[in-house]
């Protein structure tokens, strides 16, 4: 009997656990039935709310447009704007000098239209979800938008561009003056004044926007010359002063390297130019006011127009290396010569193109160099003024190898019997002289270190061969 009543209570106890569960379903779904609805009249108020007006967090020109109508929003818009333009003015003022703009003047206005159908159409397209999204999202992160302003750009231009004519000065760069023989005259420099035009008409425009009445003080740049008094003061110092003897030349000679060298007196040669010494003394002829006199011609003396030219350019190529300036074509006589160190000299002829011989050097610095020369009985002379570079200059000629002596011997007929007469005689002319190779280089010291060595040139120098006067008679004949 036990038995038969727990058979009986089981079935009871499956009834009751259903019971309960099926309870549990029913109120879950009238849970979830209420979250929905109240989820939907939510979503529904959010969409709906605004449905006419402009939703929360929606900012046109600084104005709040929540809960107003797009006629509403763009009356207010449309009539701040206008307050905002009329109600503007610009005040402009430097020094004693005033000028006064507004809105009005350059046909401004701002475009309301288009930035509230923009503000309108935001949280108004898509699915519910995502416009319910972007409504809450405003509420957290509004929408900020500026009408774009319209206005005469030619006539703001103008404005201002008037205004820059009048406050703008040019700054006046220092000049050099050759006033004399080594006199160089430094005038005054003057700092200028420059408007920044576009920044200043950024700047009305950004008031135009904001609208309300401005006071601006009108603020130029101090512009600085190219070449201030004291950088050309430091600029016109004296860089090097060499000078040859002339006390062996005869007159002619003497006056053909005056002539040379006088082209080159009072001589501005800008920073970055490059001279050529045939392209500024000319041809070698009477009519540019050469003599005859003495000079090489190979391993002989002969006279020609212009003897003596070469000391007038070796004179400058000494100066021009001790002045540290750039030499881009230099070249060694055939023979040493008396009147400078071996590897200083600078050989020139005005020969046919390709044959010709030149000194060309580059005025490598940043500033002018003004040379100056001057040429008498005893010495020529050359000064070289410009801007001293930080290091010292040094410059060292080295002989490689002396007494090189000639392989051959001259003769020269004496034709008019003046020295020897017959052809077994022989008298001597002119004593030869030695060969040699030698070196030249340029230090550049600092605190007597050397920092930069440059090898200036290698030259050899032909030996000149002893001349004879022979004679053209024959003893039998005789």
């Amino acid at each position: 009997m036990h038995n038969n009543n727990r058979r009986r209570t089981a079935p009871a106890q499956r009834k009751r656990l259903q019971k309960q569960r099926l309870t549990i379903i029913k109120y879950a779904l009238v849970a979830i039935a209420v979250f929905a609805l109240a989820y939907w009249f939510q979503l529904q108020k959010d969409l709906h709310f605004g449905a006419d007006v402009f939703y929360a967090g929606t900012i046109v020109n600084g104005v709040k447009l929540e809960g107003k109508t797009y006629e509403e929003a763009e009356q207010e818009l449309k009539q701040l704007s206008e307050t905002l333009l009329n109600g503007t003015a610009f005040h402009l003022y430097y020094g004693d000098k005033q000028w006064t703009i507004s809105p009005q003047n350059l046909e401004a206005k701002l475009d309301v239209d288009q930035i509230l159908d923009q503000a309108w159409g935001y949280a108004r397209e898509g699915s519910a979800r995502q416009r319910r999204a972007q409504i809450r999202a405003l509420r957290s992160n509004p929408i900020v938008l500026a009408s774009q302003l319209e206005y005469n750009q030619d006539a703001l231009r103008d404005f201002v561009y008037a205004i820059k004519e009048e406050i703008d000065v040019a700054p006046i760069d220092a000049q050099v003056t050759v006033m004399g023989f080594e006199q160089l005259s430094v005038s005054q420099s003057r700092t200028g004044l420059e408007l920044d035009a576009d920044a200043l008409i950024e700047q009305l425009i950004e008031a135009m926007t904001i609208g309300g009445n401005f006071e601006i003080t009108l603020e130029p740049v101090v512009t600085e010359p190219n070449y201030t008094t004291q950088e050309l003061t430091e600029a016109t110092q004296l860089l090097s002063r060499i000078q040859t003897s002339t006390t062996e030349s005869s007159s002619k000679r003497t006056s053909n390297i005056k002539v040379a060298l006088n082209n080159f007196n009072g001589m501005c040669v800008a920073a970055g130019e490059t001279v050529s010494f045939n392209d500024i003394v000319g041809e070698r002829s009477p009519e540019n006011g050469y003599n005859n006199a003495m000079e090489y011609a190979g391993t002989s003396f002969t006279e020609g127009y212009g003897g003596g030219v070469c000391q007038a350019s070796t004179t400058l190529y000494i100066n021009l290396i001790y002045a540290g300036l750039k030499i881009d074509e230099r070249h060694n006589h055939s023979m040493t010569v008396g009147y400078t160190k071996p590897s200083l000299d600078a050989a020139v002829n005005d020969g046919v193109k390709g044959t010709a011989k030149d000194l060309v050097f580059t005025n490598n610095t940043d500033y002018p160099i003004y040379i100056f020369t001057d040429v008498n009985e005893e010495r020529a002379y050359v000064s070289i003024y410009g801007k001293k570079s930080d290091y010292d200059i040094e410059i060292v000629s080295n002989v490689l190898e002396r007494g090189i002596k000639a392989t051959k011997v001259k003769y020269t007929e004496d034709k008019e019997g003046r020295y020897v007469y017959y052809t077994d005689e022989q008298i001597l002319r002119t004593a030869g002289k030695d060969g040699m190779r030698s070196e030249a280089y340029r230090n550049f010291l600092k605190d007597g270190k050397i920092i930069t060595q440059e090898r200036l040139s290698n030259d050899y120098y032909n030996p000149q061969p002893d001349e004879y006067w022979v004679g053209i008679h024959s003893r039998s004949a005789a």
